[in-house]
C-alpha cells in the first residue's frame, strides 16, 4: 500500500463483539472460531480518520510532531497543531518561528495524515483567511519568540 493511503479499518460483529482490524482474519480474534462458518458475519470499512491537511481548507489540524499516527504514535506522542488556508496552504509555529508552506510544496509525508480538529464552514472562509492574514503579518509570532515549553503551536 502507498505511504499516503491509510488502510481502511475493518468492522465486523462476533460473539457478541464489534471487532475492528485492518483485514478480515480467518479466525475470531476473540473466540478463535473459524470466521468461514460464521453467519451474518457483513464486515464493513469505517469512514478514513484522517485527513490530508491540504487537501482540507481553513481547518485547524492535528500530527504527531515526528512520523505518523499509525506507525509512531503513542499516549506520550508530542503533537503538532497547524492551520490551513483555502488554498491548502499550511500555517505552523514551530521553531523557525511563525511560517506559511503553500499547498503545492508542503512535505505530504508530514502532512499527509492529520486529524481534523476543526473546519470552518464555507461562508466564514473569507473571515478566517483574512483573520490568518493578520496572524501571519503579526512581528510577535517570529523564531526568537518560539519556546517549546511556553510559546509553542499550542500556544
Amino acid at each position: 500500500m502507498p505511504p499516503d493511503i491509510d488502510p481502511d479499518i475493518i468492522c465486523f460483529k462476533h460473539c457478541k463483539s464489534n471487532i475492528f482490524t485492518f483485514t478480515v482474519p480467518n479466525h475470531c480474534p476473540k473466540c478463535n472460531q473459524p470466521l468461514t462458518e460464521a453467519e451474518n458475519l457483513c464486515p464493513f470499512a469505517l469512514p478514513p480518520i484522517f485527513v490530508n491537511a491540504t487537501q482540507t481548507p481553513c481547518a485547524v489540524i492535528l500530527r504527531p510532531s515526528t512520523g505518523d499516527f499509525w506507525s509512531d504514535f503513542h499516549n506520550t506522542t508530542n503533537l503538532h497543531i497547524a492551520l490551513t488556508d483555502a488554498d491548502g496552504s499550511i500555517v505552523e509555529f514551530d521553531q523557525p518561528g511563525l511560517t506559511r508552506t503553500v499547498a503545492r510544496r508542503v512535505d505530504r509525508s508530514r502532512w499527509g495524515q492529520c486529524l481534523l480538529i476543526l473546519q470552518v464552514p464555507e461562508s466564514w472562509q473569507y473571515e478566517w483567511e483574512q483573520q490568518l492574514q493578520h496572524v501571519v503579518e503579526d512581528r510577535g509570532w517570529r523564531h526568537r519568540k518560539y519556546d517549546e515549553d511556553r510559546l509553542n503551536c499550542f500556544s
